[in-house]
């Protein structure tokens, strides 16, 4: 009851009181679609990919969730959360043996083999035509007038993610499309000014069976749609005419290549949620993780076809008829209409009980609120104990110089080829007006040219050299003064 969804007396202690829909899971869809992008996201997921489990929402459309009963979630549950549709992910220098072992004794020994063929997820069914839908969203008055809350997506149908290759190289060329001041879907979409930026969809989905790409424009006029539109052939066709530029190109191979470095926390489980899409779908996970391999394929083909790009492009973004246009627009009586919905399917829902139902719901709910009132065994958690954290401590060499009169420290660690520089500059002498411009400083300075380059020069040879720069603010403490310094990051 408390986890899926239920009806519930507004006054727990009251059987007359009105009922409403709760739960768990209900609430948190409610939230999770309170949220235009999310809706706009889902939409379009629903509509490009129709055919199978995409074409419902995974988590539940809040109005449709009270179709479900105890029974389907049970049989649902049964059929799909059983061990013989599971996968199993093991990372780290602990024995693998005893793991397996103690998997097998606690839970895989006590069911039958059951074929998980049922679970399969089919290709998406190609279209002949383009298609196109219009959906609403919620006015939010925080935002642009009501005229400019409008946003179009155009997504595409590309790849089937099993192939690791073909899905790797409509990746790249989505970045070269939309990444950095000098991607074409910039220069064309951006730089003239007259939306709100790129949506969040916009980009490479491989998450699904089907990979997509979808570009869109947020803070819209409805009159800008048909130029958008025109934009984005336009932007196409001159891709396809004279391709990218070598330099932009090189700068996003760097970046694949220092992803391939750099380390981050949590390493495992990034490479399993990295894999888990594909191998989900019984793809080759072993040559899913072969990147450079596939870097290397990407700088032959290139060498062999200078067109090869230019080809790929033609073929998935200008002769490609599983294109979708999904327009958005603020309804201001969109909230009111939505309650009304839910009103009406509470009514039909508790029109449906009879007398003795009510009795029961309404005995139910206060067994659930007593049962959440009780006080809980923290104790059957794990924790972890002083003994349990080593009294060691790394210590890591560090040197002390100078270049120029510049002091510079340098600590030398394991960091798989890749250096790591961060600088710190006082701003003590900058007034108070002025140490409150830092914020938007930050924000434009790694945005900005320099007396040698113009923005576009030196964006680009900041991404064939680092992984990008990053500027912030830090409040740092001393024994002398406290006062704002300003730091970057850049890695290289």
């Amino acid at each position: 009851m408390a986890e899926g969804w239920r009806l519930e007396n507004s006054d727990l202690n009251n059987i007359e009181s009105p009922l409403f829909l709760t739960g768990v899971v209900y609430n948190e869809m409610k939230g999770a679609f309170s949220d235009n992008e999310r809706i706009l996201i889902q939409k379009i997921q629903n509509y490009i990919l129709p055919d199978h489990t995409y074409g419902v929402v995974s988590g539940g459309d809040p109005m449709k969730i009270p179709d479900l009963t105890w029974d389907d979630l049970k049989t649902f549950h049964k059929n799909h959360y059983h061990p013989s549709n599971a996968k199993f992910f093991s990372y780290g220098n602990f024995p693998l043996i005893p793991s397996l072992e103690y998997l097998n004794n606690e839970y895989l020994s006590k069911y039958s083999y059951s074929s998980p063929d049922h679970t399969v997820v089919a290709s998406q069914k190609r279209w002949t035509d383009t298609k196109e839908e219009h959906i609403y969203g919620r006015f939010e008055n925080m935002r642009d007038k009501y005229e400019k809350q409008n946003s179009l997506v155009v997504s595409l149908l590309m790849s089937d993610i099993t192939d690791v290759y073909e899905t790797f190289i409509l990746q790249f060329i989505t970045e070269l499309l939309i990444k950095g001041t000098n991607a074409p879907f910039y220069r064309t979409m951006i730089e003239p000014n007259f939306s709100g930026g790129f949506t969040q969809f916009t980009g490479f989905d491989n998450q699904t069976k089907d990979s997509v790409f979808s570009i869109g424009l947020q803070g819209l006029k409805k009159t800008d749609f048909n130029k958008v539109i025109k934009l984005f052939n336009y932007t196409i066709d001159k891709v396809v005419e004279t391709g990218f530029d070598e330099n932009h190109i090189e700068s996003v191979l760097h970046g694949y290549e220092l992803s391939l470095k750099h380390e981050t926390s949590n390493f495992g489980l990034h490479l399993l949620f990295a894999l888990t899409p594909i191998w989900n779908h019984d793809g080759p996970i072993v040559d899913a993780l072969h990147v450079n391999n596939m870097i290397e394929k990407l700088r032959e083909n290139l060498q062999t076809n200078p067109k090869y790009l230019q080809d790929i492009v033609k073929k998935y973004f200008k002769q490609n008829k599983h294109c979708l246009t999904v327009t958005m627009s603020a309804d201001k009586q969109y909230e009111q209409k939505l309650n009304m919905e839910e009103k009406r399917l509470i009514e039909h829902k508790s029109a449906k009980l009879t007398q003795e139902e009510k009795e029961d719901l309404f005995k139910k709910n206060l067994q659930l609120k007593e049962r959440q009132s009780e006080i809980q065994n923290t104790e059957i958690l794990p924790t972890l104990a002083i003994d349990d954290v080593s009294n060691e401590v790394e210590r890591i060499s560090t040197e002390h110089t100078s270049v120029g009169h510049v002091p510079l420290q340098i600590n030398r660690v394991n960091s798989n080829g890749i250096v790591y520089f961060k600088g710190i500059l006082s701003t003590q002498h900058l007034s108070w007006d002025q140490q409150m411009l830092l914020p938007l400083f930050c924000y434009v300075v790694n945005k900005l040219g320099t007396e040698k380059w113009n923005y576009k020069e030196f964006d680009s040879l900041a991404q064939r050299k680092t992984s990008g720069l990053d500027f912030n603010i830090h409040i740092g403490e001393s024994f002398i003064y406290s006062t704002y310094v300003r730091t970057w990051n850049i890695t290289l």
